[in-house]
């Protein structure tokens, strides 16, 4: 579809310069036929725009360079999704003597490119997905650079360098800004245009507030752990306060019960000598009268006058005849 002139007419040099009513067209056209939310509407474009470029550069090379000097054949061709009389606007571009000029400059750019990637048609968005199922974190650029580049000496040791410089700071403080600054440092800042082995969509702006915002969310995220920890601290300090106050109480629970149980036993043992006491008066036991000195069985016979023993035992001695089975018992 990027490549249809009849959609996207060649017309412009440029896709900034195509009206917004044919990219507002675009994306309500891949709304209704995908799910993507609206946030997505950026990276779609920027893709658009890719493939309408490598549209162009490939009619260049296979239209224009083989009969760039031979006018009347470039007039005569048909190319294929393009109305006849929006091929002169490319060609025309093409042969201004800037357009040239830049074309050599990028050719040179691009050959001094020293590692150039693998992946293919694979986009890099497919290979970071790859990277955080198996290791469980989103990964960095340099991450990227150790997966999609060929294995060479060259890369080989730059890797190594990369790695070394981060394997010299402690672990709790390799951060993505520690790999982003490393990576800077070899690899360079980013120019205009496209941000190294971060995928299509991703401009250096972008970038550079996209790393602004996470250290703000990262700080704010530290705040958030902080104030919960203290939290967490105030409670466990009151449920050890808590605790010792339900020892102390516990302490003292014991103590009462023990003096409880001393205060009872003392009082059971009172009381039983208190029975026993009345058991034994009740009865008489312990105070039976002395037998008579007259008297050989040491009983008193009938009709003598009385001691003031005897007087004193008839007192206290019970009415009637003791029971056998009492003590028997």
């Amino acid at each position: 579809m990027a490549q249809n002139a009849y959609r996207f007419p060649l017309i412009y040099t440029s896709f900034n310069c195509m009206p917004q009513l044919l990219l507002d067209d675009l994306w309500s056209e891949v709304k209704e036929n995908t799910t993507l939310p609206e946030e997505a509407k950026s990276y779609v474009l920027e893709d658009f725009n890719e493939k309408w470029k490598q549209g162009k550069y490939e009619l260049k090379k296979k239209y224009f360079r083989p009969y760039q000097n031979d006018p009347e054949k470039l007039k005569e061709l048909t190319v294929d999704l393009v109305p006849p009389e929006q091929f002169k606007y490319p060609v025309d571009y093409w042969k201004l003597v800037e357009t040239q000029e830049e074309a050599k400059r990028n050719t040179q750019n691009i050959a001094q490119h020293k590692f150039h990637h693998s992946l293919g048609r694979t986009p890099i968005f497919e290979l970071k997905k790859k990277i955080l199922l198996i290791e469980g974190k989103f990964p960095s650029r340099i991450d990227i650079f150790c997966e999609s580049r060929p294995v060479t000496s060259e890369t080989s040791n730059l890797i190594k360098q990369m790695r070394d410089s981060i394997s010299r700071v402690p672990e709790a403080k390799r951060t993505a800004e520690l790999e982003e600054r490393v990576w800077i440092e070899f690899m360079g800042e980013d120019g205009h245009g496209r941000v190294k082995c971060a995928g299509r969509g991703i401009k250096p702006s972008k970038r550079r507030h996209a790393l602004s915002s996470n250290e703000v969310i990262k700080k704010k995220i530290q705040e958030v752990v902080q104030e919960v920890e203290e939290k967490m601290r105030g409670e466990k300090e009151q449920m050890r306060k808590k605790i010792d106050e339900m020892k102390e109480e516990r302490e003292k629970m014991k103590e009462l019960m023990e003096q409880m149980e001393k205060k009872m036993s003392q009082t059971r043992e009172e009381m039983t000598q208190e029975v026993v006491e009345n058991v034994v008066s009740y009865f008489g036991l312990g105070h039976f009268p002395e037998p008579d000195s007259s008297s050989a069985s040491g009983t008193m016979s009938v009709g003598a006058s009385a001691s003031s023993k005897d007087l004193a035992w008839s007192a206290t001695k019970p009415q009637g005849k003791p029971s056998t089975n009492w003590f028997q018992n």
